[in-house]
């Protein structure tokens, strides 16, 4: 009895054994059988060539030291600058990408819509609203209320 369970025991060590090998033949480095996933994220040169991908417009805050222009998904138009992100997308979806917690959640109407702003002391790093057909937001690395007003009242 002893034997059989012995040789059992073999059998199976032997046959999982073949089993990882065949998992890892190209070194778990994307061999032949593994799946390719695309980058869902486009980088433009200028604004006006991320708009023609994304197929609609941007409108900017002046002065604003942008750094990059993305496509997501061939979906949202995001404006990296200097301080932050700016996103724009048909819908009205959260884009913002941010689940952090924070202090303070605040509503305000500014340029008549309602804005929420998301806020750590005085400083506001998201706000996300709705105009028409369009979701927007502004992650930030921390601004006053009256600057990201400012930002808010020029986007569209």
């Amino acid at each position: 009895m002893k034997k059989i369970i012995s040789i059992l025991m073999c059998i199976v060590v032997i046959a999982s054994g073949a089993v990882f090998a065949s998992c890892s033949k190209d070194g778990g480095n994307g061999g032949e059988n593994a799946e390719n996933v695309a980058n869902p994220n486009v980088n433009y040169k200028t604004v006006e060539e991320a708009e023609a991908a994304v197929g609609f417009k941007i409108k900017l805050p002046d002065k604003l030291n942008t750094t990059r222009f993305t496509v997501i998904d061939g979906k949202i138009l995001e404006v990296t600058y200097d301080n932050g992100y700016i996103r724009k997308a048909q819908g009205a979806d959260d884009i913002s990408g941010d689940y952090n917690d924070y202090e303070k959640t605040e509503k305000k109407t500014i340029n008549n819509e309602e804005v929420t702003l998301k806020k750590n002391g005085d400083k506001v790093y998201l706000a996300t609203w709705t105009h028409f057909s369009y979701t927007f937001c502004i992650g930030t690395k921390g601004i006053s209320e009256k600057d990201i007003t400012k930002m808010i009242e020029q986007i569209k």
